[in-house]
C-alpha cells in the first residue's frame, strides 16, 4: 500500500502542503522550498523525515473511508472507490467546509437534473452525512470514451447538453474527462462542480470563467467548450 494524494499542493501556514490517504486515513504533509518537489512519502509510515499530521475525522467519515480506496483528485473533491461490491460503487468526497459547500450544490443539481430525465451520472438519493452536514455522495460507475469518437458523437453530446439547458442548467466544464458513456452506450455527463444556474452571476469560487469574459452562466459557455473539445479530437 502507498499513500495516494487527494489534493493538490496548497499554501499552508507559510509552507507547501498535501493531503494524502494511507490506509483509510487522512494525512497532511507541509515542507518548505520548492512547491514542485514535495517530500517523497514512498516508504510512508516507516520514515518521517517530514512534517506530517494525522488529520481527524468523523465516525461516518472513517466507516466511509476504511472501506474504499482513493482513484482520483481535483481542486474541489476527490473520488473513492468501494472496496466491496454494491449499487453505487464510487463516491465524490469532500475533506473541508469549501468542498463541503461545492458538493451540496452539486449534489442538488445532480438531483435535480436526475428528476427532469437528463442524461447525468445518477447518484444515490441518500447523500454521505455527518454531525457536520453532507461531506459526500455515492455515485454509479461509467465507461470512457475513446476520445477520437468523441467528434462521431457530436450530435448526441450536443443533445444532452442541451438537456442540461433545458433543465435550466449549464454545465460549465465540458471537456473529454466530464464525458462518458453507460451501460447502454449512451452519453452521460459527469461532474457539475462548477456548474450554475442559467443566468446566475458566476460565484467567486468559479472565478475561472472570468477569464473567459463569462460574467453569468450561459449555454454559449457549454457550447465554446464543446466545440473546443471536439476539435481537439485526431
Amino acid at each position: 500500500m502507498e499513500p495516494a494524494p487527494i489534493t493538490f499542493v496548497y499554501p499552508f501556514n507559510g509552507q507547501c502542503a498535501l493531503n494524502f490517504d494511507y490506509d483509510g486515513k487522512e494525512y497532511r504533509v507541509c515542507w518548505a522550498g520548492d512547491w514542485r518537489r514535495p517530500p517523497d512519502l514512498s516508504r510512508f509510515p516507516h520514515t518521517t523525515n517530514f512534517n506530517v499530521r494525522e488529520l481527524p475525522h468523523s465516525e461516518d467519515e472513517k466507516e466511509v473511508w476504511a472501506s474504499s480506496k482513493v482513484i482520483a483528485y481535483g481542486a474541489d473533491s476527490h473520488v473513492r472507490e468501494f472496496l466491496d461490491p454494491c449499487d453505487f460503487p464510487l463516491c465524490k468526497i469532500a475533506i473541508d467546509h469549501r468542498q463541503r459547500q461545492l458538493l451540496q450544490k452539486e449534489f442538488d443539481i445532480l438531483c435535480h437534473l436526475s428528476s427532469c430525465g437528463a442524461p447525468v451520472v445518477h447518484t444515490c438519493t441518500e447523500p454521505l452525512l455527518d454531525e457536520n452536514g453532507m461531506f459526500g455522495f455515492k455515485m454509479q460507475r461509467l465507461q470512457n470514451i475513446e476520445y477520437r469518437n468523441l467528434a462521431v458523437l457530436k450530435i448526441e453530446l450536443e443533445e444532452a447538453i442541451k438537456q442540461v439547458h433545458g433543465a435550466g442548467i449549464i454545465h460549465g466544464d465540458i471537456s473529454p474527462s466530464n464525458i462518458l458513456q453507460n451501460s447502454h452506450g449512451r452519453i452521460t455527463l459527469i461532474d457539475f462542480g462548477r456548474a450554475g444556474v442559467l443566468g446566475e452571476h458566476v460565484s467567486q469560487e468559479h472565478m475561472r470563467f472570468r477569464e473567459q469574459h463569462f460574467e453569468n452562466y450561459t449555454k454559449t459557455m457549454d457550447y465554446e467548450k464543446m466545440e473546443q473539445t471536439i476539435g481537439m479530437t485526431p
